[in-house]
């Protein structure tokens, strides 16, 4: 004797087109009420400014190294070029620093509004 497979069956009806078995499952769905400063800030996670600028001055700290250590450089541009690369080594900590602070301050934010009491 062949058994069937458990979950939703297709039975085809007396006009030849397959009948639907429709099961529901219950759930719980919770709504947060959010200002929408909130969401601003929860929003401002991916677009962080202070993530682009530490994007840049990584990228240009690098740059300048290599320059300075792959080419033949006169007295005065070997000069600029190093206080262009400590520069650029001052400002990605201080970029970083700022996007740390801007994601732990989203996620704080994001999780003070799960936390709320809901209304029944």
């Amino acid at each position: 004797m062949a058994t069937t497979p458990p979950g939703p069956r297709i039975e085809f009806s007396s006009g030849g087109m397959p009948a639907v078995t429709t099961e529901m499952a219950t759930r719980h769905v919770v709504y947060h009420p959010v200002s929408a400063q909130e969401l601003d800030m929860v929003a401002a996670l991916g677009n962080s400014i202070h993530l682009a600028f530490f994007g840049i001055s990584i990228g240009a700290l690098i740059a300048f190294w290599i320059t300075v250590k792959t080419v033949t450089l006169g007295a005065d541009d070997r000069n600029l070029f190093w206080i262009l690369m400590l520069a650029a080594g001052f400002l990605s900590p201080y970029f970083l620093a700022l996007s740390i602070r801007e994601v732990v301050r989203s996620r704080r934010m994001l999780s003070d509004i799960k936390r709320r009491p809901t209304v029944a």
